[in-house]
């Protein structure tokens, strides 16, 4: 049974447990030792913070998103995504990469992209046959007088 507080819902021990994101089981397990590697003299506390500016980036990636598997292809953005745990170098990644997707996907809006461009059928007009011609017209009345009386002629 869930409680309410100020009209929330609050999660059990277990729901919590089960609907976490992972961080403690296989995000943090995977990234800490690395950290400390790379800024030996850091405090864990300090350690815990470069973590949870990575957390932040796994977060907001569409590739990651909010959960951390246990095959989490996370674990490859080291170098990349996450910077080896420096902010500055992980948003400044982060932005390049940004710019790269925009940049690709505005280049196939203005009408850059890579494969041409098929034209469109244009619509007939009421009244038009495939040639573009009226069926009202005076050419079509001609050649309709003139079908009529070689027809006339053969009987």
């Amino acid at each position: 049974s869930k409680q309410k507080v100020k009209g929330r819902a609050i999660q059990t021990e277990q729901e919590l447990k089960s609907a976490s994101a992972n961080i403690t089981t296989n995000f943090a397990p995977h990234f800490i030792p690395l950290l400390k590697a790379e800024y030996p003299s850091e405090t864990a506390s300090q350690l815990i913070e470069r973590l949870c500016d990575m957390w932040e980036l796994h977060q907001r990636s569409r590739l990651y998103g909010t959960q951390c598997k246990e095959a989490c292809n996370c674990r490859d953005e080291w170098d990349q995504l996450f910077g080896k745990g420096d902010r500055e170098r992980a948003e400044k990644n982060w932005n390049a990469a940004s710019s790269s997707r925009k940049k690709r996907s505005s280049s196939t809006i203005s009408g850059e992209s890579q494969t041409p461009a098929i034209p469109r059928k244009k619509k007939m007009q009421k009244g038009q046959t495939m040639a573009g011609r009226s069926l009202n017209g005076p050419l079509t009345r001609e050649i309709v007088q003139q079908r009529n009386s070689i027809s006339s002629k053969a009987r």
